[in-house]
């Protein structure tokens, strides 16, 4: 079972040689693996994308990769890395979605990593887990995003500025709505 495999499904039968395999490079467990998919706004002008991965050392991770000339497969050698969190031991809650967003931002969830989050990660702004960040396509920190969450301690400059949001355990899946005000509407599991 790889966990690392990205396929197309073309004129209703699946091509044989993936899109993408990463299947080396990540773990392989329940919350583990290849976690998440998205494409740039611009994909069929730049042939960006990005996944999000829980990698063999426990990182969770996003990296950019870009299609090769044909259409159909990724340029596996073209990765580079956006954001990738410390290693801790993390046992599940990893998140999972990567999503850009209206206002062409890339949107990442991480979770707490660990049941009842006894780091206390997802409150404290100084950690990425329990998070969900909020970044320019090449991985930097939008200048508008939040500067600080009241009452919660630890850092808010450098790599924390990319903070959207705190106190999440697994934000699985998220979405944005289609009109109207943009809002997102995350999956956030468990007790």
């Amino acid at each position: 079972f790889n966990t690392g495999k990205i396929k197309i499904l073309k004129n209703g039968s699946i091509l044989g040689t993936p899109f993408l395999d990463i299947g080396s490079l990540v773990t392989n467990n329940t919350n583990f693996g290849l976690l998440g998919l998205t494409f740039h706004p611009n994909y069929a002008s730049n042939g960006f994308f990005y996944v999000q991965y829980v990698d063999n050392a426990l990182h969770p991770t996003v990296a950019r990769y870009h299609v090769s000339g044909d259409p159909d497969v990724a340029d596996s050698s073209s990765a580079q890395i956006v954001i990738q969190l410390a290693d801790f031991a993390i046992v599940d809650h990893q998140g999972g979605t990567v999503a850009f967003g209206p206002d062409g931002y890339l949107y990442v969830a991480f979770g707490d990593g660990q049941a009842c989050d006894p780091g206390n990660r997802a409150q404290n702004d100084g950690d990425l887990h329990g998070k969900m960040l909020r970044l320019n396509a090449d991985g930097s920190i939008p200048t508008d995003n939040p500067t600080t969450f009241p009452g919660i301690a630890g850092s808010t400059s450098g790599v924390y500025r990319s903070i959207w949001a705190v106190g999440l355990r697994n934000p699985f899946t998220f979405a944005f709505n289609a009109g109207g005000a943009p809002s997102m509407a995350i999956n956030d599991v468990g007790g």
